[in-house]
């Protein structure tokens, strides 16, 4: 999904790869245009190159459960709003990628399209008999990175 001032550069999201193509001004509230396109779900990554207090708000609110937000880029000076409640809550990640080259570029679309997976030297799996014992390692800030659980197929 694409999302752009359409009315103003018509076009501009044109022969691109995109499910559809969100008008950011089309009626001030973006966050029920991308909920419309995504049934409800809302997306789950969003790339941020501006850093705009007013559009990290109206974007914010689509971000799904377990989404990321990956700010590539500031052109505005002000602080962005960051409520982290809802971050943890949701179980959302807020991810600063520096694209100063085209190289560090192209290895943020790849990281993208890779999902942003981490390394399995840093990922604990156990089964899901072992919830306790997974929960008991974060609590206790002794784990080893990101815990995942394994349900058996039913």
């Amino acid at each position: 999904m694409g999302v752009d001032r359409l009315a103003l550069k018509p076009g501009c999201l044109d022969g691109l790869p995109l499910a559809a193509a969100v008008d950011g001004d089309a009626d001030g509230d973006l966050a029920r245009a991308v909920r419309e396109v995504t049934g409800e779900w809302g997306v789950d990554c969003v790339i941020d190159n501006l850093g705009i207090p007013a559009i990290w708000q109206q974007y914010r609110d689509t971000l799904a459960d377990m989404g990321r937000v990956v700010d590539s880029g500031v052109i505005a000076r002000d602080p962005l709003p960051v409520r982290l409640l809802p971050f943890y809550l949701r179980s959302q990640s807020l991810i600063g990628v520096r694209t100063g080259n085209r190289a560090h570029i192209a290895r943020l679309w790849r990281d993208v399209a890779a999902g942003f997976r981490v390394p399995e030297a840093f990922v604990d799996t156990r089964p899901w008999e072992a919830v306790g014992d997974a929960h008991w390692t974060i609590e206790m800030g002794i784990s080893r990175g990101q815990a995942v659980l394994e349900v058996p197929a039913a």
